[in-house]
């Protein structure tokens, strides 16, 4: 276990991701590109909680097993819908100017197809392989990006200027300290279950995680000037098929 913390911790380093230039580039992006930057990020947020619900499907009974159903309940509002973490999310894009028509039509493919991907790997690999995949790869890594991400939020005019009006709610909890402690608990619980057999599983699931994130967040990036300028024309993207998650304000 020891090799396999300092083979994550690079990835793990608050630090790492501030000085990402991509990261970087959103304290000063203009408000085109940061919609069609972080409108990315929702499918991921969508998406997680059902990965989340397949893994504590797949998990023995354990500590982090119960500890991710925690998890998804927090993720599904504990029973109010509109408490959602996705629609907490929603309403943030929402209060930047996003539409709902825009909230369903402008996912990447390729990063649906990459979310796909890992929901496919997830059911068809080892519960231990599925830990690395979405318990490390969302709880940890995601949780130190996030932080990055808004660190440079809080810089851009844009939202300096919207400041005020923005629901923050989806920001205060994921780039807060009560999420490092969500990682900190994941990793505590994640010692428990490893064994020498199965650690490789775990590392080949974290590492398949990393990578998968790093190029969703690439797209992102890349896909934002074009976005930008399909805006700026007047054309509309192509609709998306939605697997279930049209947005509803009564969610």
């Amino acid at each position: 276990m020891p090799e396999f913390w300092e083979m994550a911790s690079g990835a793990w380093s608050t630090a790492t991701h501030l000085a990402d230039r991509n990261v970087q580039a959103l304290a000063h992006a203009d408000l085109p590109r940061l919609r069609a930057v972080l409108i990315q990020y929702r499918w991921f947020t969508s998406y997680f909680t059902g990965d989340l619900a397949l893994l504590i499907y797949k998990l023995p009974p354990s500590s982090l097993r119960t500890l991710l159903g925690h998890f998804v309940a927090e993720e599904l509002g504990m029973n109010d819908p509109a408490q959602a973490h996705p629609a907490m999310y929603d309403r943030f894009l929402l209060g930047l100017g996003v539409s709902p028509d825009q909230l369903e039509t402008e996912a990447d493919p390729r990063n649906l197809a990459l979310l796909a991907q890992m929901r496919e790997k997830l059911l068809s690999q080892s519960y231990m392989y599925g830990v690395g995949l979405r318990g490390m790869g969302a709880e940890c890594l995601c949780q130190v990006y996030l932080e990055a991400v808004h660190h440079h939020l809080l810089k851009n005019p844009e939202i300096v200027q919207r400041r005020k009006s923005l629901d923050w709610t989806f920001w205060d909890i994921h780039a807060s300290e009560a999420d490092q402690m969500h990682g900190e608990m994941t990793r505590k619980y994640i010692e428990r279950l490893a064994t020498e057999d199965n650690i490789p599983e775990l590392a080949a699931g974290y590492l398949e995680a990393e990578r998968t994130f790093m190029q969703f967040w690439a797209h992102a990036y890349e896909g934002s000037q074009r976005a930008a300028q399909v805006h700026s024309s007047g054309d509309r993207a192509p609709a998306i098929p939605l697997d279930g998650l049209v947005y509803s304000a009564a969610r």
